[in-house]
């Protein structure tokens, strides 16, 4: 019997492997059953699915958005949903510049406090996908104030930069569906859950 890894991270958000090598080490491992769902990005997810169909490997498209609940930061993975939809689209690139955004607010702050940063340098700064974390994180360590990208975290909260005022949309959440299948001697299934306010028309194939 073979494995399943439904919660991949690939080089589009915070993972450390291109599409092609998750598909590669899936194999390798006798995992027959993935779904890349990166944070706010689709991309990693078309791409995964398109070259595992081309080895046999079952790939389930995915993607984690980020959304408000009570005042508290949720991801929500989504399997299996029409990726292209433009409603669902909006919703996922609007989470993504919400993040996105975070960051540049941290800096901001930070550097009207006397720390070393700089926008235009920032934005120039080259991210390295091999190390992990995000862009932020390795901008921080380069600058000196960190030792481990783990070690950036802190500054969000020290300054204030929190998920409940960063502006994401707000997440209800609703059990609508299951995504079933075979792959290999067995059958897979799996909750398909969205945020209740966007149009559920996407989730029908």
């Amino acid at each position: 019997m073979g494995f399943a890894d439904m919660h991949i991270h690939s080089i589009y958000s915070d993972g450390t492997l291109a599409p092609a090598e998750i598909v590669t080490a899936a194999r390798a491992r006798n995992v027959e059953l993935i779904s890349v769902c990166d944070h706010n990005e689709v991309r990693g997810t078309f791409e995964c699915a398109r070259i595992a169909r081309e080895i046999g490997l079952t790939c389930v498209t995915g993607v984690e958005i980020d959304a408000i609940h009570e005042g508290r930061d949720v991801h929500i993975l989504c399997y299996g949903a029409r990726l292209d939809d433009s409603a669902l689209l909006d919703r996922i690139h609007r989470a993504r510049a919400r993040l996105d955004g975070m960051s540049a607010t941290l800096l901001e702050r930070m550097a009207r406090d006397g720390h070393p940063l700089d926008m235009a340098e920032y934005d120039a700064f080259p991210f390295d996908h091999s190390r992990g974390g995000w862009k932020m994180l390795q901008y921080l360590q380069a600058r000196g104030l960190t030792r481990a990208l783990s070690e950036g975290l802190g500054f969000y909260e020290r300054y204030g930069v929190r998920y409940a005022e960063a502006g994401f949309d707000a997440g209800q959440y609703v059990y609508v569906s299951e995504l079933s299948g075979s792959v290999g001697d067995g059958v897979y299934e799996a909750e398909i859950v969205v945020d209740s306010i966007a149009p559920l028309s996407f989730l029908w194939n």
